[in-house]
């Protein structure tokens, strides 16, 4: 009973993450939809410091489809993301939401879903796991129990079971029956 509760906190914590990650992989196809690739420049960074973390969030300045200047920030910020003012680099940004522009590459835009929903498998796995074991455990413990229990379980996973084939004749391995 305890595996079954503990396979089943870790099937609903995978649950989650893969629930997460495909509402980011889902917004994140939402933006490339209706997202622009474009150089901007990097006109500052913001630095976020937790735990003894560093990470950095910059903001672009760029042109856009219309000759407007503009300028958005990444939704993100990473400790790869330390740029230096007035750095070039390849942006995409939103055509409904000019503020709102992400790095050109593969983390920038789909990495962070697709690492939630592959960090929810490992626990989904995991709980499945425990979840089959704990079911081993109750089948050996219904046969180590009483005869009624076990005569029970029996018929209920193969009705055949208790069938008597004691009258049928035996049948040898190359031997032609009469």
């Amino acid at each position: 009973m305890f595996g079954r509760f503990i396979g089943l906190i870790f099937t609903l914590i995978g649950l989650i993450f893969v629930g997460i990650g495909g509402a980011i992989t889902y917004s994140t196809y939402t933006f490339m939809s209706n997202s622009v690739n474009t150089t901007g420049q990097v006109l500052s960074v913001a630095i976020n410091t937790s735990d003894g973390s560093t990470t950095y969030q910059p903001t672009f300045t760029y042109v856009d489809l219309e000759g407007q200047q503009q300028q958005g920030t990444t939704s993100l910020s990473s400790s790869d993301y330390d740029f230096s003012v007035g750095e070039k680099m390849e942006i995409l940004y939103d055509q409904r939401n000019f503020s709102n522009v992400r790095l050109a590459n593969w983390f920038g835009t789909w990495g962070f879903g697709i690492i939630f929903m592959a960090a929810g498998v490992v626990p989904l796995l995991i709980g499945r796991f425990i979840r089959k074991l704990s079911k081993r455990g109750s089948r050996k413990r219904a046969f180590a129990g009483d005869t009624e229990t076990r005569e029970k379980y029996r018929h209920s996973v193969a009705p055949d079971a208790g069938e008597d084939h004691s009258r049928e004749p035996k049948r040898e391995f190359g031997v032609k029956p009469k």
